[in-house]
């Protein structure tokens, strides 16, 4: 009834006042709509850039669990990318613009509205009162410059929606684009990992060697507890046993003149560990780091330790490469496993780097007790070339049923991305053979045989803060 009586109301008014009415509520509504349709894209975009922003803050935190599997390098990569060009295309729809770039017809270059925010702030206060009075004196001109403050209004807003749908686009495929390429990485991971699993609190893990009673002994490279016990029941689960009982002398010894164990090998009750003999984070050569070790393992205790230091030396007489070494990481010596040779008594060292050729180097230590129990200098046969299709050696182990050498080999920079291989050695026939079954051990960096279970594979990916490291066994 009340709309009624308006109507009635209205059509009893002069068409003056009428006309007057129908304009009036034309801009009315117009504005209304232009800063309701401005809220909205401004709110939107916000949202926008908010949820990328969160989603590159959790990616960023956490791209460690995705860098340690290969697997999830590219859906890492398309999240980020999709998160950097939403948050850039949000902020070009709520960045604040100059009239210039929204009224670029020629025909609308030179006009102004007194109702615009940036003709006001051009004009001093006096000059905008002035301008305004007269404005307000001709009726026409009034409507003029609503209609012209609507139409910049209304240019603002299709740029401002121009680059939110691409944003919104943008978003809406490089979302579905990495949940396609993550969910293909997670059948890949699952099938990769059928064999795959994770220590509780063992972190970088860099070698292994089997024991008797289905022990192991684990060597850790940058811990203040290098070595770990593990223990495997007939089911093929471990046990983790800790640090083997040791006097506090011991302890003491491989804390402080101890580091960046790589590799460990065993014959009889005597273990024997290499250290990486390269350099640390800032290129400093450190005696602790370059250390061959030796002691007798039994019944769960370690004792007899010792340690020698000056097989750099003995190697810089061996050969040239490793006299004209630098300090950068692909050129500079750095051991990662070490293997005992049954029938020669000796020890066979692999070296990450440096490549000769492109082809990995196994050098042999002949007389490795006597370094420890006569004093002797290091007797080191020819260096041994390995193509390895241009990576180093990153971990080795002896199979008596097979008699030859199983070899991991993993890039010798950065390994990031990089597959690690599985490799066999025959060493009497000197032939090598790629494993294809095995062509990505993660960042394996330890292998050791075990009697009726298989090939047993730690890999250094783990992080104290976050998860342990992964081993593998990889049945013959």
């Amino acid at each position: 009834m009340k709309v009624l009586k308006e109507i009635q109301k209205m059509n009893k008014l002069p068409k003056e006042n009428k006309n007057f009415r129908s304009i009036e509520t034309l801009f009315r509504n117009s504005l209304r709509s232009n800063l309701e349709l401005t809220s909205l894209a401004d709110s939107k975009a916000s949202v926008l850039i908010s949820v990328n922003g969160f989603i590159l803050t959790v990616i960023i935190t956490a791209s460690g669990l995705y860098l340690d599997n290969p697997n999830m390098l590219y859906p890492f990569i398309v999240i980020m990318l999709t998160a950097l060009i939403s948050i850039l295309l949000g902020t070009m729809a709520i960045r604040p613009r100059d009239k210039v770039h929204l009224t670029q017809k020629e025909h609308l270059e030179n006009f102004k509205s007194v109702a615009y925010f940036q003709d006001m702030a051009d004009v001093s206060p006096k000059e905008y009162l002035h301008m305004v009075q007269a404005i307000l004196k001709d009726k026409q001109k009034v409507h003029e410059h609503i209609i012209k403050h609507i139409h910049i209004l209304g240019s603002e807003i299709k740029l401002k929606y121009y680059w939110l749908k691409l944003a919104y686009t943008a978003f809406g495929i490089g979302l579905s684009f990495s949940a396609i390429l993550m969910i293909f990485a997670l059948f890949e991971s699952m099938e990769e990992q059928q064999n795959i699993y994770q220590f509780k609190s063992i972190y970088e893990p860099s070698g292994a060697v089997a024991l008797p009673n289905n022990q192991l002994l684990l060597v850790e490279d940058e811990s203040q507890e290098s070595l770990h016990l593990i223990e495997f029941n007939k089911d093929g689960e471990i046990k983790e046993l800790g640090s083997p009982k040791m006097s506090r002398k011991t302890e003491m010894k491989l804390k402080h003149k101890v580091r960046d164990l790589e590799g460990v090998t065993s014959h009889n009750k005597q273990i024997y560990a290499i250290t990486s003999h390269s350099t640390n984070k800032v290129h400093k050569h450190k005696k602790a780091r370059e250390q061959i070790i030796r002691f007798e393992y039994e019944d769960g205790k370690v004792s007899h330790f010792k340690h020698y230091h000056g097989l750099l030396d003995e190697l810089k007489k061996l050969h040239p490469i490793f006299n004209s070494l630098s300090t950068k990481r692909k050129k500079e010596v750095n051991i990662e496993s070490l293997a005992w040779d049954k029938e020669n008594n000796s020890l066979l060292i692999g070296f990450r780097t440096p490549l000769i050729k492109g082809k990995a180097i196994v050098v042999t230590l002949t007389n490795p007790d006597s370094i420890f129990d006569k004093k002797e200098q290091p007797k080191l046969e020819k260096p041994i070339f390995l193509d390895l299709y241009g990576d180093g050696i990153r971990g080795m182990s002896w199979d008596e049923a097979k008699q030859g050498y199983w070899i991991i080999s993993g890039s010798i920079g950065k390994r990031k991305g990089q597959e690690f291989a599985l490799w066999f050695w025959d060493k009497n026939n000197n032939t090598l053979t790629i494993n294809e079954e095995n062509r990505n051990l993660g960042y394996a960096e330890g292998i050791t045989k075990i009697e009726n279970l298989g090939l047993f594979v730690v890999q250094d990916n783990g992080s104290k803060k976050t998860h342990g490291a992964n081993y593998m066994l990889i049945k013959e």
